[in-house]
């Protein structure tokens, strides 16, 4: 697994460039480059910082017009080396999925769709595939448009772990936002013990110390896709077993956020 992953964010919302670098930066395989709201700040970014970016996520607006675009090729011509990018956008636009067949485009990702998993997405575009959410792929065949080599459809929306909507909210508490018990139990009023119980039982549903000691196939848990278990098993192997909390929070991380993948070829009808 690829790891060290620098990400760049470019998009006009405050709270969704927040939201994506809490993201990013939870997860064990990437880190924030920077985050910025305009193609304007883009190029002075990289004249300042001269950052090393590995995957640039780009909002999908930005790439829809073509004087934007063109001014966003030209800002990122001025990096040390080509980063993988990934459009991001609330619905597909057939403008930005026409731009895919450039260099270094990799994904297109509606945000609804990828919801908590988008440090998966990057992390499998760094890799060389290509990145898609169910619309996009959708839209690809509705267009007969078609993109050399192999991809992968991620949906956020189902993910691997099943967790009732209570679980889930105390998963997200706990595990994305890194939320202490007593701060977990604030937010959910509840006692502060109780909020042990909460977490403690979500790691059971996880399997957590059972993958973690290494004493059940992770598959009895996360079923059996190959791309989904090579990313865990590399990370179960950086962890040597841990029995710390932090450790654990962070297996349950990225179980949690664990989307559901489904590989496929891009020119096939």
């Amino acid at each position: 697994m690829i790891r060290d992953i620098r990400v760049l964010v470019v998009d006009k919302d405050p709270y969704v460039r927040n939201w994506i670098a809490l993201l990013v930066a939870r997860d064990w395989r990437t880190h924030i480059a920077g985050e910025v709201g305009s193609i304007n700040d883009l190029a002075l970014f990289i004249k300042d910082k001269k950052p090393r970016v590995d995957v640039l996520i780009l909002e999908a607006e930005l790439a829809a017009n073509d004087y934007s675009f063109k001014d966003f090729k030209e800002a990122i011509s001025q990096l040390s080396h080509s980063p993988v990018i990934l459009f991001w956008g609330l619905q597909p636009d057939g403008r930005v999925i026409k731009r895919l067949s450039q260099p270094n485009f990799k994904g297109y990702l509606l945000k609804d769709e990828i919801g908590n998993s988008l440090a998966w997405a990057a992390a499998i575009a760094s890799g060389g595939d290509w990145v898609l959410t169910p619309s996009i792929q959708e839209a690809l065949f509705r267009l007969d448009l078609a993109l050399p080599g192999k991809g992968v459809v991620i949906d956020g929306r189902n993910l691997i772990a099943e967790l009732t909507d209570r679980e889930a909210e105390v998963a997200r508490m706990a595990f994305i936002f890194s939320l202490d018990r007593h701060d977990l139990a604030d937010e959910l009023n509840i006692s502060k013990d109780w909020s042990y119980g909460l977490v403690s039982s979500v790691y059971n549903k996880l399997g957590l110390d059972e993958i973690l000691r290494g004493e059940v196939d992770p598959t009895a848990y996360l079923g059996s896709n190959e791309l989904v278990l090579d990313h865990l098993r590399d990370i179960i192997s950086q962890l040597k077993g841990s029995s710390k909390a932090r450790d654990i929070e962070t297996l349950a991380f990225h179980i949690f956020t664990m989307p559901e993948i489904e590989t496929f070829h891009l020119n096939e009808s």
